[in-house]
């Protein structure tokens, strides 16, 4: 885990957060953003979205690409994304500390590419939930110790059924969105936390491309699992954001949109503006706030949205969020919702 040291807190009677969780969503580091970033250096590709992520307690993207040099992709599709292993520099120097892997690109290069992306992620230190060799390590729910506490990552998608992973058959952990996922999920938060878990977070790769709103099934099913205990959902996959629903108290995630990548750019979606959220909990890892902060992919690198950009994206965030029922307010660069 990073380790900081804020000198602020020798001069303030009492610290105004305890814990800070940063979140991206889709990170895409294939394709043309591995070939345009080969000779690149970290700071060139994240610029000023680095501080973000490096200055959180926990920080968690969902990584939609496997980390190899194997060439044989594993089914026809029409998309395959890859980078060099070495290429996961630029994740561990933005100080993530955590990917989810359950999503549609992860077996993009079959068997040999999975193995070379888990082995990747070990080699650097960066926890993986969501994908495995067999049913068991797919499903496995890491406990990631952080300072005096311990964070259960349950990650799933309902993309590519066929890609689930059984007994001893590699691939990911799939769930449907509808009550028979809801009831594995709901299992799986209950496991968690028998086993220590303090804070449960859902990363979710789920729905199809350019939906700009949760549907009820599916607000319906991130409230089924914030009943069951879990604290925060990390949404991701429509390659647009959603907006954020604060429900029991709790931070919901539809969609953060995509956090780098090369995609052709649609004007009347903007998927070239994205969301870096800020969580920030009390000492006893209740929500305080969440900030969101646009972010601009421009050229396969990425900025903090500025001007026009980041006013269409903070106008956006506001409406979708109250669409949802949260209220919130913006300032400056970011668009906040605090605790009740």
């Amino acid at each position: 885990m990073k380790t900081k040291i804020l000198l602020f807190l020798l001069i303030l009677p009492y610290p105004a957060f305890a814990f800070t969780i940063a979140l991206g969503g889709d990170t895409m580091l294939g394709r043309n953003v591995a070939l345009a970033n080969r000779d690149a250096s970290v700071s060139e590709v994240w610029g000023n979205s680095q501080e973000l992520f490096l200055k959180a307690n926990f920080a968690l993207v969902n990584a939609e690409l496997a980390f190899t040099n194997h060439t044989k992709t594993y089914e026809k599709k029409a998309f395959y994304f890859k980078a060099p292993p070495s290429h996961v520099r630029f994740l561990k120097a933005l100080g993530i500390d955590a990917v989810n892997l359950a999503n549609n690109h992860v077996l993009d290069y079959g068997l040999a590419g999975l193995k070379d992306t888990l082995q990747t992620y070990k080699k650097a230190g960066i926890t993986i939930a969501g994908a495995g060799l067999k049913h068991n390590e797919a499903y496995t729910v890491p406990l990631i110790k952080v300072q005096n506490h311990t964070i259960a990552l349950i990650s799933l998608t309902d993309n590519v059924v066929s890609w689930q992973a059984q007994d001893n058959k590699p691939g990911i952990a799939y769930a449907p969105i509808n009550s028979s996922g809801l009831a594995q999920t709901i299992e799986r938060i209950k496991k968690a936390k028998a086993s220590g878990a303090d804070y449960i977070i859902i990363s979710l790769h789920w729905g199809g491309n350019w939906v700009k709103a949760p549907s009820a099934e599916f607000q319906h099913f991130a409230h089924g699992l914030v009943d069951a205990g879990a604290d925060l959902i990390h949404g991701h996959s429509p390659h647009v954001f959603q907006g954020m629903e604060l429900y029991k108290g709790k931070p919901i995630f539809y969609s953060l949109g995509d956090l780098i990548d090369d995609y052709e750019v649609k004007p009347d979606m903007r998927n070239d503006l994205g969301l870096i959220a800020e969580v920030r909990l009390n000492e006893n890892m209740t929500f305080k706030k969440a900030s969101l902060y646009p972010v601009n992919i421009i050229n396969t690198k990425t900025r903090l949205a500025e001007e026009n950009n980041l006013k269409t994206a903070l106008d956006r965030a506001k409406m979708l969020s109250q669409a949802l029922g949260t209220q919130g307010a913006i300032e400056q660069n970011q668009f906040v919702i605090t605790a009740k």
